[in-house]
């Protein structure tokens, strides 16, 4: 991908990105990412990455030749931030990084960044629905039939008892299928949807290749904390519902409702 189409996926964040990299200091941008490594749910929709390459972009169409040592030695710096990071919180490497392009380099942090991050809620709901419906056989057994409210209202509505069920029990299905081994091939294939998302099209290309490395599918489910797993629930549920678009009912609406069809 040219960076020219880079950054016309990733327009900028509420940060002011025609400013010098010197003018901001990058514990500010680093700060905000580690927030966003330990409370995702909250954080996860400010582009910081985004903000440094725009900024980093700026300086060096605006720069004098006195600035170009500082504004290397910037870029150099949140690069190894995001390296040492990555690795830190994910057990993910990022194979031969120091000795790519400059725009091989953001591309590679940004949409690494992008999956883990601006996509996490994303990409557990699309995990949870695809492995219901392509784990029926393990699934069903597990299942209690307990006629709560939940059943009650959506047994009459849902054509499939199977589904009934895992809205009656969504949080123990959502316990059970967090605690399942994947290994990194099997993680990416369960976060794909019917509709490809760019970032994880990368994810899949670049650990093929090799250049993403590590498994950081058990340090990325635990990110998953107790917040999240509820704002997940709500998301799921929604989209089990949205498989039966002519029920009479409604279900409230959350503050994600505006993102695109996960699976």
């Amino acid at each position: 991908m040219s960076m020219s189409m880079f950054n016309e996926l990733y327009q900028s964040t509420s940060l002011d990105d025609e400013q010098f990299l010197s003018a901001m200091p990058l514990s500010i941008l680093e700060d905000g990412i580690k927030k966003q490594f330990i409370n995702p749910l909250d954080y996860r929709k400010t582009d910081y990455v985004q903000s440094f390459i725009q900024k980093y972009n700026f300086s060096l169409d605006n720069m004098t030749e006195d600035d170009e040592n500082e504004v290397a030695d910037l870029h150099d710096e949140f690069i190894q931030f995001m390296k040492e990071l990555l690795h830190e919180e994910l057990n993910l490497g990022l194979d031969g990084i120091e000795d790519m392009p400059e725009d091989d380099q953001h591309e590679l942090i940004h949409f690494v960044y992008r999956f883990f991050i601006t996509n996490m809620k994303k990409n557990f709901a699309t995990l949870i629905i695809n492995y219901i419906d392509r784990n029926r056989d393990e699934i069903e057994p597990t299942l209690v039939k307990t006629k709560d409210v939940i059943y009650r209202n959506f047994k009459p509505e849902l054509d499939d008892e199977y589904y009934v069920l895992i809205l009656s029990n969504l949080s123990n299905v959502i316990s059970h299928i967090l605690s399942a081994s994947f290994d990194v091939d099997s993680f990416l294939d369960y976060v794909t949807g019917k509709n490809p998302v760019i970032e994880t099209e990368f994810l899949k290309t670049n650990t093929d290749k090799f250049i993403i490395t590590g498994n950081f599918v058990q340090p990325y489910i635990a990110m998953v904390d107790y917040d999240f797993r509820q704002s997940l629930e709500n998301k799921v549920r929604k989209e089990i519902l949205n498989k039966y678009p002519n029920r009479k009912k409604e279900f409230p609406m959350d503050e994600d409702e505006s993102e695109t069809e996960t699976t």
